[in-house]
């Protein structure tokens, strides 16, 4: 082997040092990324899990709140009916009127419900949109773990092959 081929050898190492060193470097950075996302992941899950608890409370109280519309609704018809039987009878009217007045309460409160029901729809929109972002988040999380992996499979490769051709 000639002074040329050792030459050629040692440049040829010291490059691959070089390059080497530059790997870990990245792999470094990869890391220090993989756990930043991994911290984000884990907070995304728990803010997900929250979110989920959010939605099952508001669909509850969704719940309810159609059971309540719906009462009222019956109420109104029959607050309605009332009012058309007690109208021939004199001593009636005076029970009427009070019924009018309920049924301008449970008015009231059914347009409060009704207020509430469209502030607790658009903040289950809300979560659902948040949600939506935090399964991208989570997307975009394991496709980072991909390419770390990948870049990760090129160091061990490369390594190897530094390894064979020393």
């Amino acid at each position: 082997m000639g002074n040329t081929d050792v030459i050629d050898i040692i440049e040829h190492s010291k490059h691959l040092e070089a390059e080497n060193e530059s790997l870990k470097s990245i792999l470094h950075q990869y890391d220090q990324v993989a756990a930043l996302k991994n911290i984000e992941k884990r907070e995304l899950e728990e803010k997900v899990s929250a979110g989920a608890g959010f939605k099952s409370s508001f669909d509850q109280q969704l719940d309810e709140l159609m059971l309540v519309k719906n009462y009222v609704h019956e109420l109104m018809q029959k607050a309605a009916a009332a009012a058309e039987r007690e109208a021939d009878l004199e001593k009636q009217v005076t029970l009427s009127v009070s019924t009018s007045y309920q049924l301008e309460e449970i008015k009231s409160k059914y347009n409060y419900l009704l207020v509430q029901l469209d502030d607790l729809s658009e903040r289950l929109q809300q979560m659902n949109i948040q949600n939506i972002i935090k399964q991208q988040y989570a997307g975009r999380i394991a496709e980072l773990e991909s390419q770390l992996a990948n870049a990760e499979d090129e160091i061990t490769a490369l390594k190897n092959s530094s390894e064979e051709t020393i």
